[in-house]
């Protein structure tokens, strides 16, 4: 066992340099494509170099894995705790199942009717309410729909996944958006790799404000760049989420759950544009959205 730790530690010193470069070439590439394009593969890339932190931190100091875990894991799962994964998940009722299959599957198909059927029955000139409508779909179809069912099929066959979205719209404050229900995925790779290790350094306070601001900047990656537009935005909204969440810990609000859900949902909704800026709709989203037929084949 030990010499298979030190072979796996060994291949992952040549295998991140030999990623890194082959990612730089591939960004290189990519800053040539349709804006779209490089929008996912920049997600990707970040995806995909977090996922491989993961999986190299959980395997070099935990016990064996079997081989069909660590796949599943690397590619099949947008989780990022490979130690929840790998764990042995806890006993559900079956009378609960049906219930969480047929929600997954409403969402999958909400998101798609919103994507195919709605998009193009918005007129053309209306491209920014357009582009919103496919954007909502897409994310819900995905994040909320797709994603529940891989959770639901993974959890059928033993494994410990647990879906990213735990029903957002339920926060009753803007910690509990951030913290346990919008993404738990990010969450995971905040809390192990930002706040905990900043706290003891720069104080929690602190530690929770860069925390959002890399936030911001990772969104302005997958945002503003792939848009050529709408600099500091995105930023611009994860500052403002992080002042608000230290808002609500004042004594004014901190035992009073309905202001703090009213100002939870005031500061996440009204700044959205500040989040996915008109350049961004336009230069990216309805590219994407024409592409892949969702606007009847016009511009």
């Amino acid at each position: 066992m030990k010499r298979q730790r030190a072979i796996l530690a060994n291949y992952s010193c040549w295998l991140g340099p030999t990623l890194a470069i082959a990612t730089g070439s591939a960004l290189l590439a990519a800053w040539q494509w349709p804006a779209w394009v490089f929008m996912w593969v920049l997600a990707f890339v970040i995806f995909a170099g977090f996922k491989y932190l993961t999986y190299c931190e959980a395997l070099s100091g935990g016990p064996a894995v079997p081989r069909i875990t660590r796949f599943l894991y690397l590619f099949c799962w947008p989780g990022m705790s490979f130690n929840e994964f790998a764990r042995t998940p806890a006993a559900r009722r079956e009378k609960d199942s049906a219930p969480r299959w047929i929600a997954a599957v409403v969402k999958t198909l909400i998101g798609a009717g919103l994507v195919w059927f709605a998009v193009p029955a918005i007129p053309s000139d209306s491209w920014l309410l357009r582009g919103w409508v496919g954007m909502v779909g897409l994310i819900m179809m995905l994040h909320f729909g797709t994603f529940h069912l891989l959770a639901l099929v993974l959890q059928a066959a033993g494994f410990n996944a647990r879906p990213n979205m735990q029903a957002p719209l339920l926060a009753r404050s803007l910690a509990d958006f951030w913290g346990n229900r919008w993404n738990t995925a990010f969450n995971v790779l905040a809390d192990r790799y930002g706040f905990r290790p900043l706290t003891p350094l720069i104080g929690p306070h602190a530690a929770l404000a860069v925390v959002f601001l890399v936030s911001g900047l990772l969104h302005e990656a997958v945002i503003s760049l792939p848009a050529r537009g709408g600099y500091g935005l995105p930023t611009a909204y994860f500052a403002l989420q992080a002042a608000a969440l230290f808002v609500e810990r004042l004594p004014l609000l901190r035992n009073r759950p309905w202001p703090k859900r009213l100002l939870a949902w005031v500061v996440l909704v009204v700044p959205l544009g500040c989040l996915f800026p008109p350049v961004f709709v336009r230069n990216v989203m309805l590219p994407m959205l024409q592409a892949i037929g969702a606007t009847g084949n016009t511009p």
